[in-house]
């Protein structure tokens, strides 16, 4: 494993079961979630088994109960899992309660609640 992704894998692991706030960036778009983490894992997927029909090939896969966050309110998210496509990643940071993921299509900041 390189090093990049053994930086995610120990910045998860060790915040395991707690609840995060994910933050995506995506060109002029804003994305909010808020995930209690069970577990996690990266995992190699088709366009066909896409979870969102947005990740084609590794994907980090978050898995807990969660609801994606607006100005309306919570909405629960699909199937307890957020979908992080790892294609061209470029970046990632860890430093004590958060984490920083930089890829070829968004950026995420990943945090503890507090």
């Amino acid at each position: 494993m390189n090093q990049t992704l053994q930086t995610v894998t120990e910045w998860l692991e060790a915040h395991r079961d707690q609840t995060l706030l994910i933050t995506k960036r995506e060109m002029d778009d804003l994305d909010r979630v808020k995930l209690h983490l069970d577990n996690s894992e990266f995992q190699q997927l088709a366009e066909s088994e896409s979870i969102d029909d947005y990740t084609d090939g590794v994907a980090l896969l978050l898995h807990g109960e969660g609801a994606v966050l607006n100005g309306g309110g919570e909405h629960p998210l699909p199937q307890d899992t957020f979908v992080i496509s790892m294609a061209g990643l470029s970046d990632a940071h860890a430093l004590g309660d958060s984490l920083e993921l930089t890829t070829e299509r968004a950026s995420y900041t990943i945090m503890t609640e507090h």
